[in-house]
C-alpha cells in the first residue's frame, strides 16, 4: 500500500513540475502567500532582511525538513531538475515510516508554491543594482462582498525591493494597471504616486540603503478570474559609491604608457556634441542672450574654463553672452580635425583637464538648455491674483513646496494664501461654500467643491477681512517633459450669503439673506527653481517596469 501511494504521489509531483516547466518556469522560490489582514494592513518598512531570507523563511515555515537541499547553498530556491531529484529520492525511500506523509505534505506545498511562482516576477535593474520581486495571491473580498464587489475577483500582491548595490536608492513613486483576461485595463493609477500602505494609510517614498530591502503589500480587483497586473516604479540613485567623489576629483591616469587617457574620449565626445548642436540649431546663435539666462551658473563657470580664459581676466557675468556666442560660432565651424586639436590642447594642461572632465558630467543640462525646443525662457506667469466682486475683494498667492514634491515623477505640492475682504458699505457677507477649478500643465481640470473654507463659514462685516491658507497637490507631466516651471493653475468662486447691516441686527438669518457668487481670478502654480535641481538629478533617475499574473482558482 505504501509503495502504491508513493508511486501515485511521485507521479503527481512529476506532473506538477512538468506543468511548471510548460509555464516557462525553470526554478521555484518558496514564498509566503499574501493575505489582506496580515500583509496589506501592516505598516511597510525598510529592513536588513534580503530577498533570499524571505524565501528561506517561507521554506522553513512550510517544509522545514527540505531546508538545506536547495540549489546555491540554502537560498530557498530550487531548480525544477533539483525538485525532480528530491522527489526521486523520496520515492526510493517510500517504504520508510513517515515518508508517505512527507510526500503528501510536499505535494500540497508544491501546488501552493507553483501557483505563487507562476504569479510572480523578478526584475534586476542593473544601473542601480536593485532587485524587484513581486507576486500575487487570490483573496476573499476584503470589504465584505457588499454591492458591486460581489462581481469582482480580489487579489493581494507583495513587492520586495532589495538594494544589492553600493548606492542608496529611493523609490519616488509607482503607477499601476490591472487588466482582465481580455487585456482591458479595469484599474489604473496614472502618473507616479507615493506608495500608500498600512493602517493608517501613509504615503511612502522609501530610501533603501545598500544591503537593505523595502517590502510592501497591497490589493487589487478585476472582473475576471485571471488577469495581469503591471507596476512601474520611479527610482532614483540618491547616494554615491564609496570613494566615488574623491576618484572624480583626481586627475585621470593613462591606462598604459603612450596611450591617451580615457578623458580624451570624454572631452572629444563632449566637444563634438556641442559642435553638432551648434550646427543643427542655428537659431541658438540668434537667441543666445535669452538662452544664457537659463543656463546654470556652474555650467557658465565650467564653460569659461573650457574657453581658456585665465582667472583675473576681468570677465563679468554681463560679458558671458557675447563670450559664449563667440565660442558657439567657433564650435559651429569646427571640423573633426579641429575637435582633435582642441582636445589635445586641453589635455596638455592638468588643471584644465580636470575642469573639462567635470564639465563632461554637467554638460547634459547645458545641452538641454541649448536645445531648440527648450529655448522658451519666458517669465513665469503670475502666481497671485486679485479680484473684486460687489465690494468683496479676494487676493490669492500660491507657493511651491519642494520638500513635499517629487518633480521627477510629476508630483507637485503647493500652498496658497487667501485674503477675503469686505470693502462694501452696505453688506454683511458669510462665505457659505467654495468651488475650485485646478488645471494641470496639459489643461486637464479637476473641480473641488465644499462647504465653507478650512472648516469655517466666516461672517464679514464692512471693513473686516478673513485670511486663511490651504494646499493642493498636483499630478502632471514630470518636470523634464515640461517647457517651463509653470505646472498648472487655479481659479474659482465663493458662494456667499449677504444682508444689509441696517436690517440684520446682531444675528443673521439665512432665510432673510440673498446670495451671490464671488469670483476668484486665475492664479498660476509655478514650481520655481525646480528645473535646475531636477536636471542635475535626472541622470540618476530611472523607471523600472514589473508585471505579474493574477489567478483566482486552481492552477
Amino acid at each position: 500500500i505504501a509503495m502504491t501511494a508513493g508511486v501515485s504521489m511521485y507521479r503527481s509531483i512529476l506532473r506538477r513540475l512538468a506543468k511548471l516547466e510548460r509555464a516557462g518556469e525553470a526554478e521555484l522560490s518558496f514564498r509566503t502567500p499574501v493575505s489582506h489582514a496580515v500583509d496589506v494592513a501592516r505598516r511597510a518598512e525598510v529592513t536588513c532582511a534580503t530577498t533570499s531570507n524571505h524565501h528561506v523563511d517561507a521554506l522553513r515555515a512550510t517544509l522545514p525538513w527540505l531546508q538545506g537541499q536547495e540549489d546555491g547553498g540554502g537560498r530557498g530556491t530550487f531548480s525544477v531538475s533539483r525538485m525532480r531529484a528530491i522527489a526521486r529520492d523520496m520515492f526510493k525511500n517510500s517504504a520508510e515510516e513517515g515518508s508517505a506523509s512527507k510526500a503528501l505534505d510536499a505535494y500540497i506545498v508544491l501546488i501552493q508554491q507553483s501557483r505563487l511562482q507562476v504569479c510572480s516576477t523578478t526584475v534586476f535593474h542593473e544601473p542601480t543594482s536593485t532587485r524587484f520581486e513581486a507576486w500575487s495571491s487570490p483573496i476573499e473580498d476584503p470589504f465584505g462582498g457588499t454591492g458591486a464587489d460581489k462581481e469582482h475577483h480580489h487579489f493581494a500582491y507583495r513587492v520586495r525591493i532589495t538594494n544589492e548595490g553600493k548606492k542608496t536608492v529611493q523609490i519616488l513613486g509607482r503607477n499601476l494597471s490591472a487588466e482582465n483576461a481580455s487585456g482591458e485595463s479595469e484599474l489604473s493609477i496614472p502618473g507616479y504616486h507615493p506608495i500608500y500602505h498600512g493602517t493608517p494609510r501613509l504615503p511612502l517614498t522609501p530610501v533603501i540603503s545598500p544591503g537593505h530591502v523595502f517590502d510592501f503589500a497591497s490589493n487589487t480587483a478585476i472582473s475576471s478570474p485571471t488577469g495581469y497586473c503591471r507596476i512601474s516604479f520611479a527610482v532614483e540613485a540618491t547616494g554615491e559609491e564609496e570613494g566615488g567623489r574623491q576618484q572624480r576629483q583626481r586627475q585621470p591616469e593613462a591606462t598604459e604608457a603612450g596611450r591617451r587617457p580615457k578623458a580624451f574620449d570624454d572631452v572629444k565626445n563632449m566637444v563634438t556634441a556641442m559642435s553638432a548642436e551648434m550646427k543643427s540649431n542655428p537659431e541658438v546663435l540668434e537667441k543666445v542672450n535669452e538662452i544664457m539666462a537659463g543656463v546654470p551658473k556652474e555650467d557658465l563657470a565650467a564653460m569659461v574654463k573650457m574657453m581658456g580664459l585665465p582667472e583675473g581676466a576681468g570677465v563679468t557675468p554681463d560679458m558671458m553672452p557675447d563670450l559664449i556666442k563667440s565660442a558657439a560660432e567657433t564650435m559651429a565651424r569646427m571640423d573633426a580635425q579641429e575637435v582633435e586639436e582642441l582636445t589635445e590642447a586641453a589635455l596638455e594642461n592638468e588643471e584644465r583637464l580636470a575642469d573639462l572632465v567635470n564639465l563632461a558630467e554637467i554638460l547634459p543640462q547645458t545641452m538641454k538648455a541649448l536645445r531648440h525646443e527648450q529655448m522658451d525662457v519666458a517669465t513665469l506667469p503670475d502666481s497671485h491674483s486679485e479680484c473684486s466682486t460687489s465690494g468683496i475683494r479676494v487676493k490669492v498667492k500660491s507657493r511651491f513646496l519642494p520638500n513635499r514634491s517629487t518633480p521627477a515623477v510629476g508630483q507637485f505640492f503647493f500652498t496658497y494664501d487667501v485674503s477675503i475682504s469686505n470693502e462694501s458699505e452696505d453688506k454683511v457677507v458669510q462665505v457659505r461654500d467654495r468651488h475650485w477649478i485646478i488645471r494641470d500643465s496639459d489643461g486637464n481640470a479637476n473641480e473641488v467643491k465644499g462647504e465653507g473654507v478650512v472648516g469655517e463659514q466666516p461672517i464679514l462685516r464692512p471693513g473686516e477681512s478673513f485670511n486663511y491658507s490651504s494646499f493642493t497637490p498636483l499630478q502632471t507631466e514630470c518636470i523634464s517633459n515640461l517647457k517651463s516651471e509653470h505646472v498648472g493653475s487655479m481659479e474659482g468662486s465663493y458662494g456667499v450669503a449677504y444682508w444689509n447691516p441696517r436690517d440684520g441686527g446682531a444675528s443673521y438669518d439665512l432665510e432673510t439673506s440673498k446670495s451671490m457668487e464671488i469670483k476668484i481670478n486665475k492664479f498660476n502654480l509655478n514650481a520655481e527653481g525646480v528645473r535646475e535641481e531636477e536636471t542635475r538629478r535626472r541622470k540618476n533617475s530611472y523607471t523600472v517596469h514589473t508585471g505579474f499574473k493574477l489567478i483566482h482558482g486552481a492552477w
